[in-house]
């Protein structure tokens, strides 16, 4: 948004690098995939030289149907080579972004991280107080996936065609209905996907052998298999050692890849450009099976273990996968495996987890294939 170009719809990410920065990126992921990258956006701050910050604010925000205020623990008492604190100037640009859309009428979400609370009236500038009375969302670590869930829940219908022709103050006003809906949405959500009526057992897989086929699991499923293969996740099994592969880099052609030999799979090394919804991706495997891809046209979705196995408990310049798999062109990867009648399992490479995401989600396309 350096250029100032107005967006049909988005949602401004407000936020202190000192304060919050890893999880304003961990959080700017999520959304993006969600709703895609040009309709999220961050770091203002960072202007092209020459242009001025109160017009590209303006045309910024002018596009958004939300912003997001992240508050950490120093968000209020951030100072500056001073001390002074940085709320108590009025060309701060936290000050600015946030005094701008409550001014604007644009919904204005609290999202609070590091058990941090929303700042009484009293201890904002003049201009902020109304922060104050916005209803929060907290993210914490442990719950990361299903805050942000519930966050998304709520930012849908603000970005949505039909919200986005509604003024900011109706959108303001079902924002605290949707709020008092979540819990209840994403428990019967969570519910659903316990019960699949077709599921098939992770058992089947049989031996330390990954499953190839794809399968029904619900989160039961899930915390089965990352038991029974030792495999880890950041959320559900930290104690889990890993499937640790030994991976090579090999190119066929132009193309790239990674092999992990002791497992008989195939990778693509960097995954397709862009993120996309379950059905484009799978026109993207085809397109990549048409083109003979490293010489092969038998690439898939990888199953949920399978995509598990590439996982590492200890992070690889900043994700939980090895460096040889490009993790910054595929932070999050559709699986083969659906959670449910109309959710398929995602895994995410930065947060070294996975969930169950809808269909209409985006995410990147990792393909596999099983060794000759």
């Amino acid at each position: 948004m350096a250029d100032g170009r107005v967006q049909e719809q988005g949602v401004f990410i407000s936020y202190r690098r000192a304060d919050t920065r890893a999880d304003a990126g961990r959080l700017y992921d999520r959304l993006a995939a969600r709703f895609g990258p040009s309709n999220v956006f961050m770091d203002i701050d960072d202007i092209a030289p020459g242009q001025d910050f109160h017009t590209v604010l303006r045309n910024t925000l002018d596009a958004c149907q939300a912003l997001l205020v992240l508050i950490g623990p120093g968000w209020l008492n951030a100072s500056d080579e001073d001390g002074r604190l940085r709320l108590e100037d009025s060309e701060d640009f936290v000050r600015q972004e946030v005094s701008t859309a409550l001014s604007r009428g644009i919904p204005v979400i609290p999202v609070l991280f590091n058990r941090a609370v929303t700042p009484a009236a009293t201890e904002l500038p003049e201009d902020l107080r109304d922060l104050a009375s916005r209803q929060a969302l907290e993210v914490s670590d442990t719950r990361f996936h299903e805050d942000v869930n519930a966050l998304v829940q709520t930012l849908e219908p603000l970005l949505s065609k039909q919200s986005s022709s509604a003024s900011p103050r109706r959108a303001l006003v079902g924002l605290v209905a949707t709020l008092a809906l979540v819990a209840v949405i994403g428990g019967w959500w969570v519910a659903s996907t316990e019960r699949a009526p077709d599921e098939v057992p992770v058992e089947a897989a049989g031996g330390a052998a990954l499953r190839a086929e794809p399968a029904a699991i619900t989160r039961a499923g899930l915390l089965a298999l990352l038991q029974r293969l030792d495999l880890f996740d950041a959320r559900n099994n930290r104690a889990g050692r890993g499937a640790d592969p030994t991976l090579e880099i090999m190119m066929v052609g132009e193309d790239s890849v990674v092999v992990a030999r002791d497992l008989g799979l195939m990778w693509q090394q960097n995954g397709t450009e862009g993120q996309h919804t379950y059905e484009r991706v799978q026109q993207q495997l085809q397109a990549l099976n048409d083109r003979r891809f490293a010489g092969h046209a038998d690439w898939r979705l990888p199953t949920l273990e399978e995509a598990m196995s590439l996982l590492t408990p200890e992070e690889k310049t900043g994700a939980h996968v090895s460096p040889m798999l490009s993790p910054r062109q595929t932070p999050v990867f559709w699986t083969a495996d659906r959670a449910g009648e109309d959710a398929h399992w995602v895994v995410y490479a930065f947060d070294g987890t996975a969930a169950p995401e809808s269909p209409e989600f985006n995410a990147w396309l990792r393909a596999v294939r099983r060794l000759d």
